[in-house]
């Protein structure tokens, strides 16, 4: 691609249209390497949070959980196994990753769930 400048043109014209194309060109190379950026550099640079973090442990066991797996792809089912007391709980759920240093970013949440009470497992030796 070339540009052509007139002959007569001022000094502050000229200046006016070097500025205008250099920022015509940053903003096609920034364009580019967006385009260019792979599925992880494009989530990790989406918001995040460090509300994941946390600030008031149950350390009585007052509530205990673990999921069925450690990680699911996207559309993918997890089961919440969840024991409590208490009648309900809040739940959030959160995408561990980057995200400029936080840490996190919340998928979903805050949402209240009731507590059921499940049977005691015992183990068998």
């Amino acid at each position: 691609m070339r540009f052509a400048f007139p002959r007569q043109a001022s000094g502050s014209l000229l200046k006016a249209a070097t500025r205008a194309f250099a920022c015509l060109t940053l903003l096609i190379a920034a364009a580019s390497h967006a385009a260019a950026a792979n599925p992880v550099q494009t989530e990790n640079a989406k918001a995040g949070t460090t509300a994941w973090r946390l600030t008031n442990p149950a350390t009585a066991r007052e509530i205990e959980g673990y999921a069925s797996l450690t990680s699911v792809n996207r559309g993918g089912q997890i089961t919440l196994f969840v024991n409590t007391a208490a009648s309900s709980y809040t739940i959030e759920i959160y995408r561990m990753g980057w995200y400029g240093g936080a840490g996190a970013r919340l998928l979903l949440g805050p949402s209240r769930a009731r507590a059921q009470r499940s049977p005691r497992l015992r183990p068998t030796l």
